[in-house]
């Protein structure tokens, strides 16, 4: 980690969601055993990269999320958000431009238009809500919520393999581009095919939820979910996407 002034990357945290503390912490201390040169490419994947941290942010309200991003962007740094619940998600991406396109990895859809169970109400805290509001705030909502904001066309999900016929009806009526791990596996190259064309000379917001990975490498997730993507898929698609503007 640099100086924030001498970044050009600045990561910070987003506390929100029931134990975020303990699994920032965790994220950080693990971040220092990767070993950032690639073999294959010969690169240092670090490279012309200077990340600067904030540690985690005071998080009284959700807009927070949103003025610290809109903080970092001003000054032309590139935000990495950390947390556990995904509904911080539907804060940064508001201060993004509009017409930024979200490409959301993750084994669920994150698109019903209500839902609350223990699960969900663990996702808002320490943040308070009436039930209403706290039933379409969460983290198994904030994508119908940014499909709203921003229109389902700018909106693919990658890695989908969990959702109810409610929530693809949803998916299928809008259009909304996604990539199953089967359909991946099965053709890598339509699929990177696909993205590309998504991505193609647009701003892209990358968000990844851990669950997208095989339980096989990744099992500490809070809803895991068999017949995930693995880690040469991933990168594949990734290096797709950075052909992008990422923000």
């Amino acid at each position: 980690s640099v100086p924030i002034h001498e970044a050009n990357v600045v990561a910070f945290g987003v506390p929100l969601g029931k134990g975020s503390e303990e699994m920032l912490e965790s994220f950080r201390s693990v971040s220092d055993y990767v070993d950032v040169f690639d073999v294959d490419k010969k690169v240092n994947l670090l490279d012309n990269v200077r990340i600067g941290d904030l540690g985690d942010i005071k998080l009284k309200k959700l807009d927070d999320i949103t003025q610290t991003t809109k903080k970092i962007l001003d000054q032309g740094k590139l935000p990495l958000a950390l947390g556990k619940s995904h509904l911080l998600t539907l804060y940064t991406m508001q201060a993004f431009p509009k017409g930024t396109k979200i490409v959301h990895f993750d084994a669920h859809g994150d698109i019903k238009d209500e839902y609350m169970d223990e699960k969900a109400k663990e996702s808002i805290e320490p943040i308070n809500m009436d039930k209403k509001t706290a039933e379409r705030y969460n983290y198994t909502t904030w994508l119908r919520r940014a499909s709203e904001m921003i229109g389902p066309d700018k909106i693919a999900l990658i890695g989908l393999r969990s959702c109810d016929e409610k929530d693809f009806a949803y998916i299928d009526k809008n259009k909304i581009l996604y990539l199953t791990p089967t359909q991946i596996r099965n053709n890598l190259e339509d699929a990177k095919s696909k993205l590309q064309y998504f991505v193609k000379s647009s701003n892209v917001y990358i968000t990844v939820d851990m669950d997208v990975f095989d339980p096989s490498i990744a099992p500490a997730v809070d809803n895991p979910v068999h017949n995930g993507i693995y880690l040469p898929e991933f990168i594949g698609l990734l290096d797709e996407i950075c052909k992008a503007n990422v923000l």
